[in-house]
């Protein structure tokens, strides 16, 4: 990917840490209690926020250059957003 392309997705990423962080406090919460399956609650939000993550990408991505990412750029893609999310998103 170019740099222009590795800047807005740190962008969305950074965006995303912000959200994650205030989850996290209350999946712990909720794990305390043994009230709710955290586990099925952080795999959907994590589910959630990758959709969107990618939606935005590619919507900028697609108005920025004017075409659609190629096999390789979406796979750079992809891994960079999962190397942010197993550091704790």
């Amino acid at each position: 990917m170019e740099k222009k392309a590795k800047e807005q997705l740190k962008k969305l990423l950074e965006m995303s840490k912000e959200q994650f962080t205030e989850m996290e406090e209350r999946w712990k919460d909720f794990d305390k209690d043994s009230l709710f399956s955290v586990r099925k609650s952080k795999d959907f939000h994590l589910g959630y926020a990758y959709g969107k993550i990618e939606h935005k990408f590619i919507s900028w991505f697609y108005s920025e250059y004017g075409r659609s990412q190629t096999d390789e750029e979406y796979e750079e893609f992809f891994n960079t957003v999962k190397e942010h999310a197993s550091k704790g998103f």
